[in-house]
């Protein structure tokens, strides 16, 4: 066999094998996204965002609640004394 016979058959085998490592690469990425993106009993992204979420909407309601409270209160002080509860 000639060395350029060789050579050329040595970049091939690289070349391959280049392929086959970023293509099993991107499979591993593509795992560990996933596994990411899965629910796991509170350690990946998802869970955080879904408590995060949690959190905002209990704030909106409690603002709500006080911003009914504080409506009814200036409500109240807006009329006359003697017509006061």
């Amino acid at each position: 066999m000639k060395a350029g016979a060789v050579c050329g058959a040595l970049a091939a085998i690289g070349v391959v094998a280049r392929w086959a490592w970023r293509v099993n690469r991107r499979g591993v990425r593509i795992y560990e996204l996933v596994t990411e993106l899965s629910p796991n009993s509170g350690h990946s992204v998802k869970d955080k965002v879904d408590t995060i979420q949690a959190a905002v909407t209990d704030l909106a309601d409690e603002q709500r609640a006080l911003g009914a409270r504080l409506d009814a209160h200036l409500a109240d002080h807006r009329r006359p004394l003697w017509r006061r509860r």
